[in-house]
């Protein structure tokens, strides 16, 4: 952030910005960078029972008492929840409808986050799926099942915290695309050269790709290949 700062470049954070701002500050050149938010909403009801790994790790939103994290992205983002809930002394359940835990994590980067987890007896269920969350008996009830056979089952919680998948956030994007040159499309040669985008040329260049595709594939289906 020094170094852009040398070139006079701005920060602005905690800044939402809205379609309307970005316009007024008469930019040459407008880089829609707006990543994504959890998405939760998965149960068949409950879903505003529920709260995102990523509210734990922010500290947004840190649990209490009995914690089910259910986990159906198989990556890092559910490790750090786990560990900060353990830590804080909750008791912890992680659920994945996984046959494995944490698959796509590798064996050194998931030892660490393992360690405060195997020392409080972490209970870790796999191959089961929450299917949604209710209130009853003034606690929460999650009812989970089994992708492999009819085996319901309930869990009585204090709060669940889902780590799913990330939704755009695409609203600036499509909210510019139709004033804009290249409708966003980005050629990236020209991009790097610090060239207009010429949208005629890079329209040609992506269709073009498909059409040979389909040449190769024809020569392969007659043989000619």
């Amino acid at each position: 952030m020094h170094e852009c700062s040398t070139i006079c470049m701005d920060f602005r954070v905690d800044y939402p910005a809205e379609a309307s701002d970005v316009p007024a500050e008469k930019s040459d050149v407008a880089l829609v960078v707006t990543g994504g938010s959890p998405h939760t909403e998965i149960l068949a009801s409950g879903n505003e029972l529920v709260r995102s790994a990523w509210d734990v790790t922010s500290g947004k939103s840190p649990p209490t008492g009995r914690v089910l994290l259910f986990d159906e992205r198989a990556i890092t983002p559910v490790l750090p929840a786990a560990e900060l809930v353990v830590t804080a002394g909750m008791d912890l359940e992680i659920m994945t409808s996984d046959r494995a835990f944490a698959p796509e994590v590798m064996a050194m980067n998931l030892m660490p986050y393992m360690r405060s987890p195997q020392k409080r007896n972490v209970i870790v269920t796999m191959t089961f799926r929450l299917l949604k969350f209710e209130r009853a008996e003034g606690r929460l009830r999650a009812l989970i099942d089994n992708d492999y056979g009819a085996v319901s089952k309930g869990r009585y919680v204090d709060h669940e915290v889902i780590s799913h998948e990330t939704l755009p956030n695409d609203e600036l994007c499509f909210a510019f695309k139709p004033d804009s040159h290249n409708l966003s499309a980005v050629d990236h040669d020209r991009l790097v050269a610090s060239q207009p985008q010429n949208l005629t040329a890079l329209l040609r260049e992506l269709t073009a790709v498909p059409a040979r595709r389909r040449r190769r594939g024809a020569q392969y289906a007659r043989g000619d290949l």
